[in-house]
């Protein structure tokens, strides 16, 4: 499978061990071109254009030609990530995400932000009378797997065991998917599949007031959603819900802690709260590459793509385009933004959860902010390779300053 490329455009060799998704040779390219060649096809770089191909109908996520990438064509990954809700046809991508969207609604989530202010300041302030220093471990971990047990109605007792699948899933994004990684994250998948079966079963004779009660109860009014896109769809959430928002609140804090001036404004104006979100979204996403197929033969500005030729969506780059953004590289939490970060995707696949993963990072910063001093990475970070998925620190040691007071407004 070849597309055409333009000889100006400037090659990326992402295999360079010195590579970096916000780095200097990306912001070359970006001035040189709107996309770039490199060894896996063409990168658009670009806010316009990645904006545009996210949104572009002609272009679909292809859940299978993406494990084809990697080499697998069976097994209990292929089968599960080529049925989930962004894999799927259009036409069952509409159907689904419509059901999806009648249970998971704003009101939902809004109702989600008591238990995870309380959980939020609960582990904060584990942080502040502890010697635990890793982060991860102690906060970004354990706050978005409590908010999906919550949402889904999965009773405390089993949260340990939940926890774990839903971190050996996870691991499908994180690494190179060898045979040793394919194993351990197949196992997640039987194991919390199996789990999730025992769990509708529990909700249908049962009823609560959990997401997936709601979603039992739409599937029975719709009639369209079967046991296994039922099944398939919680998988989904908790895979998405979890890694996603536990890397982006790694990454918020090493940010802060290379802008300790910035971590004081947000004490001094928690009023700037949403833009501090954004501005975390924008500065340091954990989406590196968004990968789009053709579905048919078609020429996208000077590219030609064949039916399945893909290219790859660079997030970081985007978020950092100056056509878009002033002064694109300063991490500013008072920055009004003109126009939307594009960590959640866009178009058909735009992120379905993005409202929740905001309302976790912004309780989950508040709490910190409010209860801790000025974060300081205290030891090697171990981030996740340059070309995994969901990008950010599987480790990160951090110590905070004694702060008892908000530091008063300048």
């Amino acid at each position: 499978m070849t597309i055409d490329t333009t000889p100006s455009a400037p090659f990326l060799d992402l295999h360079d061990p010195l590579f970096a998704f916000d780095g200097e040779e990306i912001a070359a390219a970006r001035e040189a071109n709107w996309f770039a060649p490199s060894p896996i096809g063409p990168i658009a770089l670009r806010h316009r254009e990645v904006s545009e191909l996210l949104r572009d109908h002609r272009f679909r996520l292809g859940g299978e030609a993406y494990m084809a990438l990697f080499g697998i064509t069976e097994g209990p990954l292929f089968d599960w990530w080529t049925h989930t809700l962004m894999s799927v046809d259009a036409p069952s991508h509409k159907r689904l995400r419509g059901l999806l969207s009648k249970a998971f609604t704003p009101s939902v989530v809004e109702g989600l932000r008591p238990f995870t202010r309380a959980a939020a300041a609960r582990l904060a302030d584990q942080i502040a009378t502890s010697d635990e220093r890793d982060f991860v471990t102690s906060f970004a971990d354990p706050l978005p797997a409590l908010v999906m047990c919550e949402m889904l109605g999965v009773p405390f007792e089993d949260y340990d065991q939940f926890h774990a699948w839903s971190g050996d899933i996870g691991l499908a994004f994180a690494t190179g998917l060898t045979e040793d990684v394919v194993r351990v994250v197949e196992s997640g998948i039987e194991g919390m599949g199996a789990y999730v079966e025992s769990l509708i079963a529990r909700r249908r004779r049962n009823p609560g007031r959990d997401l997936l009660s709601a979603l039992i109860a739409a599937q029975a009014q719709d009639g369209s959603l079967s046991a296994a896109e039922l099944k398939n769809l919680v998988l989904l959430l908790v895979w998405a819900g979890q890694d996603t928002t536990s890397r982006q609140l790694g990454r918020a804090l090493v940010a802060f802690s290379q802008h300790p001036a910035q971590w004081t404004l947000l004490r001094q104006r928690p009023e700037l709260l949403p833009q501090a979100v954004n501005e975390v979204l924008r500065w340091t996403p954990q989406s590196r590459l968004i990968q789009r197929f053709a579905n048919v033969e078609l020429t996208y500005q000077d590219l030609h793509f064949p039916v399945d030729g893909v290219i790859f969506c660079c997030v970081p780059s985007a978020n950092y385009d100056s056509r878009v953004f002033e002064n694109p590289y300063e991490f500013n939490i008072r920055r009004v933004q003109s126009s939307r970060q594009l960590v959640f995707g866009g178009g058909l696949y735009h992120c379905l959860g993005h409202a929740l993963a905001q309302l976790e990072i912004a309780e989950g910063l508040s709490a910190l902010a409010e209860r801790l001093g000025t974060p300081t990475v205290s030891g090697p970070i171990a981030w996740r390779p340059q070309m995994a998925m969901i990008h950010g620190p599987d480790s990160l040691p951090l110590v905070f300053a004694d702060s008892d007071t908000v530091p008063a407004p300048n």
